[in-house]
């Protein structure tokens, strides 16, 4: 008696089959929502980026405004009453121009003028400020010495004047450093600003 048991494992086949299909669909389905989350997760970063460079634009547009709007020279000038003398005034005595306005008026040494050797020097200027364009003398007075390396421009200032004092400034390390200067270079440089005569 032997009896053979014949197993039909093709509905199994086909269970296993649908239930694997069934998997694939649910992460297929899955897939498909993480893509689109991550678009949707792009698109918002590139438009949160667009509206902040846009913002940076904005402000760097407005800092120049700003900062041209403090530079712009605003004349006051009123019309004088105009009266013959009688007799002839002589020039020395003649009023000045009415017109008030700061004047800041610079001097400059290039590179081949002075005799410091350094790769990165440019040039060393020196810019006075005048309360008025009647002033025979400057107010302030400041002295920095231009870099150029790598195709950006540096600039170390190296002292400040008033009518009656010198304010020396040393270079920070990270200057000294990037600029290849000593100490003793910077100080060379500051002995050498172009001032205007007091």
């Amino acid at each position: 008696m032997n009896e053979q048991v014949i197993v039909d494992f093709s509905r199994v086949d086909a269970a296993l089959d649908l239930t694997h299909r069934g998997y694939e669909v649910a992460a297929d389905r899955a897939r498909v929502a993480l893509e689109k989350e991550r678009s949707e997760i792009t698109t918002r970063m590139i438009k949160y980026g667009a509206a902040a460079c846009a913002l940076i634009i904005v402000s760097i547009g407005l800092a120049i405004w700003l900062a041209r709007q403090r530079h712009v020279t605003h004349v006051q000038a009123s019309a004088p009453a105009i009266q013959f003398p009688s007799t002839a005034m002589p020039i020395s005595a003649a009023t000045p121009n009415k017109i008030r306005t700061k004047i800041t008026l610079f001097n400059s040494i290039a590179k081949d003028d002075l005799a410091f050797r350094n790769v990165h020097f440019y040039r060393l200027t020196a810019g006075h400020e005048y309360s008025t364009s009647n002033a025979d003398h400057w107010e302030f007075a400041w002295c920095y010495a231009d870099f150029r390396k790598d195709g950006l421009e540096y600039t170390v200032t190296l002292a400040n004047r008033t009518a009656k004092e010198l304010f020396p400034r040393s270079a920070s390390q990270s200057e000294l450093r990037e600029l290849a200067l000593s100490q003793t270079d910077v100080s060379f440089l500051a002995n050498r600003c172009p001032w205007r005569e007091q």
